[in-house]
Order: structure tokens, then C-alpha cells, then sequence
């Protein structure tokens, strides 16, 4: 019978170290807070919306998704992007899945050298795409998300520019109806990986209580 109880314990050690977890994707949250707006385009709002930027099950590949609020939208006023970002320790990468794609190109080409893309008040930008329609009257959504791929690329690749900014946006206002430019100047919220234990690892915690149960019944 001890033989018994060990075997079980031993079995049970053995799934609980080997067994795989489940878990959600690490990500960084920013949020838009800086306005570059003559006249303002975040006047009302405590933001102007949201950049997550969420790793993939592929290496070194990362989803980037960007929800402006308060009927702001993407437009091109005329910078050399609509959508700017900032990555250090990368040079090329290549996009897929841009959503909405048939609103945006890809300043240089796919795969995308480092750039020298302007915003005006917000600096230059190293990536980013720029909207399809000039002079800020064509509405590109409030929505935008792509996945960008290379070598090295991880969550701390976004850094910020020169003049400060990890993320610049040319948005029309949706509480003001001025165009111009906003961008997020402070670091992005982590939201951390959160292992849930799969079933198998269920049974082998069970395991160990059942031989801890039969300890104490024997001893």
C-alpha cells in the first residue's frame, strides 16, 4: 500500500511539472492624451482613445489595434501618416491583416524600412501607415489594426521618438471637428500573462490531495 500511495504522489508531481497552462496574450495598453490640434481636438474628452499592441503565438510578431473615441476618425491632413509609431532595435518589418485595408498604405513599401515620417507637433516616426485621401475631408474610421513581423520585435520595441511621443494619430475631432494631430506621450499599462490550469493539470493537483487524504488516514 505505501508503494501504492507513493506511485500515485510520484505521478502527480510528474503531470503538475510538465503539464502546459493555458493564458491570455501579454499586452501594453497607451492611451492618446497629448492634442496638437490648432484649436484643439480633445477639448471634452479625457482621451482621445486607445493603442494595444498584444503579442501573437508567432514569434516576434505582435498585433496592434487602435480605438479612437468620441467620434474622433483617421483622416490625412497631409502628414506623411496617419498613423505613426516609434520602434527601436528593428529595421525592416512587414504588415499583414490591416483592418480596414482597402483605407491605408504603406509609406516605402511591404516590408517597411525605417522611415522618416512627419507629423506635424508630434516629430518624426520611424514606421506607420499613411490614409488613403488627402486634405483631411475623406473619413478613414475610428478603428485601425494590423500585425507587424521582424526580427527581435517584442512589446518593447515601442519606444518613444525624439520630441517624446511612442504613437502619433491625424484624427478629425468628434467634440471640436478640427483636424490635426494627437499622440501618446506617456508608457503603455501591461496586462500580464494569466496561467489557468488545464485539465489534466486539474486531475494531477487532485492527485496529490487523494495521496495527502491517504497519508493521514494511514499515519
Amino acid at each position: 500500500m505505501l508503494k501504492f500511495r507513493n506511485a500515485i504522489g510520484i505521478a502527480a508531481l510528474s503531470l503538475v511539472g510538465v503539464l502546459p497552462a493555458t493564458s491570455q496574450a501579454d499586452s501594453l495598453t497607451f492611451f492618446f492624451t497629448s492634442d496638437h490640434c490648432t484649436g484643439g481636438c480633445l477639448t471634452n474628452q479625457t482621451n482621445g482613445g486607445s493603442v494595444t499592441v498584444s503579442t501573437t503565438a508567432t514569434l516576434g510578431t505582435l498585433l496592434v489595434s487602435v480605438s479612437l473615441a468620441n467620434g474622433n476618425q483617421f483622416v490625412n491632413t497631409g502628414f506623411d501618416a496617419s498613423f505613426g509609431f516609434q520602434l527601436a532595435g528593428v529595421g525592416s518589418i512587414t504588415y499583414s491583416n490591416i483592418a480596414p485595408g482597402a483605407n491605408y498604405m504603406i509609406p516605402g513599401g511591404n516590408p517597411q524600412a525605417v522611415q522618416t515620417l512627419h507629423m506635424d507637433g508630434m516629430g518624426d516616426f520611424n514606421h506607420g501607415l499613411d490614409g488613403i485621401g488627402n486634405g483631411g475631408s475623406t473619413l478613414l474610421g475610428s478603428s485601425l489594426s494590423f500585425d507587424i513581423s521582424a526580427a527581435g520585435l517584442t512589446l518593447t520595441s515601442f519606444v518613444q521618438n525624439a520630441t517624446g511621443q511612442f504613437f502619433g494619430a491625424d484624427i478629425l475631432s468628434g467634440t471640436t471637428g478640427r483636424t490635426g494631430g494627437i499622440d501618446v506621450s506617456n508608457p503603455g499599462t501591461p496586462s500580464h500573462d494569466v496561467p489557468e490550469p488545464t485539465p489534466l493539470a486539474l486531475l494531477a493537483i487532485g492527485l496529490l490531495a487523494l495521496t495527502q487524504i491517504r497519508r493521514r488516514l494511514t499515519s
